[in-house]
């Protein structure tokens, strides 16, 4: 009777052992992609910021047109000549050690363009980064970020900016890319298509925002309209902190 009792134990527990590892739940995927988000354009229909900082994108030439998807009205396009969106800062674009920023972008043929920058529109000083392929001569992309103690009066050709060229990817025309770069206290990276393309660590521990600065999608400022890409650009995120392999991934999935 005792070792009948012992037997049955034994395979209760076996189950109950067994039950628990079948009915573990899978890993759930570190996707908070409205986590940091500081400035958002989807351009569905306009150029509103949907983060929810009401940091309103305003066209100066080109408009919105077809997406990557084939969605009217759905992304920015630019044939150049100045054209951009200008978006001011009421105060909650804010990073200073991390920061992210994705995008989707078509160009028509190859040109010394700025992707997305964030500059005085005026001026062009006070320069926090720029993206793009605005390197005189190359056909990379670059990411450019200027250190905390530049001075805001300062333009972007200076000893104080700190650049990032990116020498192993080079997009071609009238291809779509999801780019994505981010900076986490000296570590800059660059993503294309989801796939880790370039990496390099600088002096520059932080980046600051100069209180005139604009975000601009699609240019550089005033005073260098051919900087303005040809081509098109959609879904523009930026974040206050580096966002995660897992982000990565589900921002680039459609590439």
């Amino acid at each position: 009777m005792q070792k009948k009792f012992f037997y049955l134990f034994v395979v209760l527990a076996v189950t109950v052992v067994c039950c628990n590892k079948t009915n573990t739940p899978d890993p759930v995927d570190n996707i908070e992609l409205d986590k940091g988000l500081v400035a958002f354009f989807p351009f569905n229909g306009n150029t509103k910021d949907e983060s929810g900082n009401n940091n309103d994108g305003v066209i100066i030439g080109g408009g919105l047109s077809y997406d990557e998807h084939g969605y009217a009205n759905s992304a920015f396009n630019s044939n150049g000549n100045g054209n951009k969106v200008v978006v001011n800062n009421n105060g909650k674009i804010a990073f200073d050690t991390a920061f992210t920023i994705s995008y989707n972008v078509m160009v028509r043929n190859f040109g010394r363009y700025v992707f997305v920058s964030m500059v005085d529109n005026t001026t062009g000083k006070g320069v926090s980064f720029s993206t793009g392929t605005n390197i005189p001569g190359s056909r990379n992309v670059t990411f450019s970020i200027s250190r905390s103690t530049s001075p805001c009066d300062q333009q972007f050709l200076t000893e104080g900016t700190q650049y990032m060229t990116i020498n192993q990817y080079q997009i071609q025309p009238e291809s779509w890319y999801n780019l994505i770069f981010t900076f986490n206290r000296g570590s800059m990276k660059m993503y294309v298509n989801g796939v880790q393309t370039s990496s390099q660590t600088i002096e520059t521990y932080s980046t600051h925002i100069c209180p005139n600065a604009q975000l601009i999608i699609g240019g550089w400022w005033n005073g260098d309209a051919p900087a303005s890409i040809n081509g098109k650009i959609d879904e523009v995120r930026l974040y206050n902190r580096v966002i995660n392999a897992d982000e990565i991934k589900e921002l680039s999935k459609h590439f």
